[in-house]
């Protein structure tokens, strides 16, 4: 899949995604934390485990994982846990942030998460 050949999602669709795309954030999450839990626990700092031939650190897989998992359910993964959903306006996103039950923010596509708006009634 492109990035431009995302599927369009009305707010409702978008926020019935958004429970798989939840579920596998918090897996991404907790297996970071394990990872990192394990590692610290020798005693060296910055130890992890590094995979040579895809030359990644684990912490690096994982969130590579997570953004294909979060392309495969047809979302835009962004930065660090955040995901943008096509709306029906071809310039607007449906914006969603780990830590958030729903989708409740808007932004321009060409905006960043920082510039993204509350949903009224007249914008969703």
């Amino acid at each position: 899949m492109k990035l431009n050949e995302f599927p369009v999602f009305t707010v409702e669709e978008a926020n019935y995604t958004l429970q798989n795309v939840i579920e596998i954030t918090e897996e991404t999450i907790a297996a970071l934390e394990e990872a990192k839990e394990r590692w610290s626990s020798l005693g060296i700092p910055g130890l992890r485990k590094y995979y040579p031939l895809e030359q990644l650190t684990e912490d690096d897989y994982l969130r590579i994982r997570w953004a294909r998992h979060v392309v495969d359910h047809g979302a835009i993964p962004k930065g660090y846990f955040v995901v943008d959903f096509q709306s029906p306006d071809p310039e607007t996103y449906y914006c969603w942030a780990y830590g958030e039950d729903a989708i409740t923010h808007t932004h321009k596509v060409w905006e960043s998460f920082n510039d993204r708006r509350r949903i009224t009634r007249q914008n969703s």
